[in-house]
């Protein structure tokens, strides 16, 4: 079995930050149409019913950023000497790239990148390595990589 060269994780906090946030959108907006709903189906509601359901949608928020969380501590980029593979378990890949496939290495970031410091590395046709700290070390990393495997393959040629 083949050990890789590198491993990576992605940023936990910028993987989930983003996704928290539209949940709790989600979240509140629900809260307001359920007041809306209880306000005008019942005249009299008692203030407990409000409690009970802030207190669900609250439950609902942190399962959901738990279970973010758990994704984003799975989540594995392994860089092999002719490839980089895309794993969510341990035990088999779910995407990979050869390098000699990838036409184009290239750098994106968007805002909540620039907040963390994060960046993702899109080798295209359809590769991407997403919300990777030291970014330019990798991408550069990432370039060589695929620089070199261009090359064997010419001298195999």
């Amino acid at each position: 079995m083949e050990l890789p060269r590198l491993t990576l994780k992605p940023n936990i906090l910028r993987f989930v930050f983003p996704r928290a946030l539209g949940l709790l959108l989600l979240c509140s907006l629900f809260y307001v149409l359920l007041i809306i709903n209880l306000k005008f189906l019942f005249k009299e509601v008692e203030q407990a019913y409000f409690y009970i359901a802030l207190v669900f949608i609250l439950v609902i928020w942190i399962a959901g950023i738990a279970i973010e969380y758990i994704k984003a501590n799975n989540w594995l980029y392994h860089f092999f000497n002719d490839r980089v593979e895309f794993r969510t378990s341990s035990t088999h890949p779910e995407e990979f790239i050869l390098y000699n496939e990838a036409t184009e290495v290239a750098l994106k970031q968007n805002i909540f990148d620039r907040i963390f410091g994060t960046a993702t590395i899109i080798l295209k046709p359809s590769f991407e390595i997403r919300f990777i700290k030291y970014t330019n070390n990798t991408y550069f990393y990432v370039q060589k990589l695929v620089e070199r495997s261009r090359k064997l393959r010419e001298i195999v040629k």
